[in-house]
């Protein structure tokens, strides 16, 4: 029957000792379990019970030669000198955590004065097993359409680049059109 399978691992056991079953079967688990999230040379694992990240396919481009204006900042971002010739992987999308990153989501970048500043993600980027946006601004906070309740994006041609670790506010969300605008359904307080 499969309703027992739960406990194939102490079925699986064999031990000697009848004084004290209980505290033996659940010691031999404990040391089971520590052993399971370990890692490689000995410390705390990392991604115990995490999958890793899912990168979809993509290619190989030459960073410097799609986006001139984003070398320095990403050369500061990844902490390193770089040559001229700078290849990394670009995706189509990126699951981080179970939040999917795709062209054309939009992340909350600050907010000033209790009003969002929204980036539009155009490009995710992977370099050293570290994943990186190329994100399009918008011109300052996000006006608040009273109407149908949606913020409106105005995008800028300025371009910035992120890592996922340096987002303080991590969640993609979906961007829409209505007609010329392209509004973002962010959850607010109407008083």
């Amino acid at each position: 029957m499969r309703f027992e399978g739960k406990h194939s691992f102490f079925k699986g056991k064999k031990i000697k000792n009848f004084n004290n079953l209980p505290y033996t079967l659940s010691r031999h688990h404990q040391l089971y379990m520590c052993m399971r999230q370990t890692g490689v040379d000995g410390n705390k694992s990392n991604n115990f019970l995490y999958d890793g990240d899912l990168v979809s396919c993509g290619r190989e481009i030459n960073f410097n030669a799609k986006y001139p204006n984003l070398f320095n900042s990403f050369s500061q971002l990844v902490g390193v000198n770089l040559q001229d010739e700078l290849v990394v992987y670009e995706t189509k999308s990126t699951s981080i955590h179970g939040l999917r990153y795709e062209p054309g989501c939009a992340l909350v970048l600050r907010y000033e004065n209790d009003d969002p500043v929204f980036g539009i993600v155009r490009d995710s980027i992977v370099f050293k097993k570290d994943k990186y946006f190329v994100i399009q601004c918008t011109s300052g906070p996000a006006a608040l359409n009273q109407h149908i309740l949606h913020h409106t994006l105005e995008l800028t041609n300025d371009f910035i680049i992120r890592s996922f670790c340096s987002l303080e506010y991590n969640w993609p969300l979906s961007v829409g059109k209505l007609v010329t605008m392209n509004i973002n359904t962010h959850t607010c307080e109407i008083f």
